[in-house]
């Protein structure tokens, strides 16, 4: 999908994606070691604790991918003045017709509510620091706070994404009509994780960048929200699906998607 003579920060603006090409300085086992571990539940009083390793640990991502995915989300958004940037990400595998556990995800979603209240609590565990940077968004000179997701084809990948490859719809296409809300966990838990669903509806528009390598980088859009205003920015919903055209025997998808907080002057 293009648009003859639009720069990519402004297509990434209208529609809330892009693709980029990007090669990273990052190995298999720097990914491997910066995969954050869902099975970690903390006790009482240690989510904290949880979080702030989230965001501070010394991994390869911190140390290699926090600098280049900055670097990319500065050329797409150019009055991005901060950056919450974690140390973790979620490494995923699936293979064709897998879709369970830490694998793709079928469903089309978007990983945080659309409200901002309900995103700065009940999206934690993703953007841990969405509450401070709420905070710097209406006390001091910012304009628009942004959840950005880089989704990218990782080593030991050594073909283009056949299997499960991940499709995203255009932002202009999705009204707030379209909307459902998931719980995941405890319809009544209200520290429960929130995410937001979308039903079918004609007019949406779907896209995708088949036979992605590991020298591309998906970016797209989870929140924005503007200082003043009454509703988000429409995200850019997603989810993964099995390509009739793959083989059977197509390599298994290994990729890594990274979410990072934005605020913009």
């Amino acid at each position: 999908m293009e648009e003859q003579g639009m720069s990519a920060a402004d297509f990434f603006a209208k529609h809330g994606f892009i693709l980029v090409k990007h090669r990273t300085a990052m190995t298999a086992a720097d990914w491997q070691h910066s995969d954050v571990d869902l099975k970690e539940h903390p006790g009482e009083g240690e989510t904290a604790a949880r979080d702030e390793k989230y965001m501070t640990a010394d991994t390869p991502v911190r140390r290699i991918w926090s600098h280049e995915a900055e670097a990319i989300l500065q050329s797409l958004i150019p009055e991005a003045a901060s950056f919450e940037l974690p140390s973790f990400g979620f490494l995923r595998k699936s293979a064709n017709g897998i879709f369970s556990g830490k694998g793709a995800s079928r469903t089309v979603h978007n990983d945080l509510p659309l409200d901002l209240d309900k995103a700065c609590n009940r999206a934690k565990r993703l953007v841990p620091r969405m509450g401070q940077q709420r905070e710097l968004l209406e006390t001091c000179d910012y304009s628009s706070l942004l959840v950005c997701n880089l989704w990218r084809p990782i080593a030991p990948s050594t073909k283009p994404v056949e299997s499960a490859p991940l499709c995203v719809c255009d932002a202009k296409s999705v009204t707030a009509e379209d909307f459902v809300e998931h719980n995941i966990g405890a319809l009544d838990d209200p520290r429960a994780t929130q995410i937001t669903g979308l039903k079918h509806n004609a007019r949406q528009r779907w896209y995708y960048y088949p036979a992605m390598t590991t020298e591309e980088v998906l970016v797209f859009r989870q929140f924005q929200h503007a200082k003043g205003d009454a509703a988000a920015t429409m995200p850019a919903f997603h989810t993964a699906f099995r390509d009739p055209a793959s083989p059977e025997a197509a390599e298994p998808r290994i990729s890594f998607e990274y979410r990072v907080g934005v605020l913009t002057r």
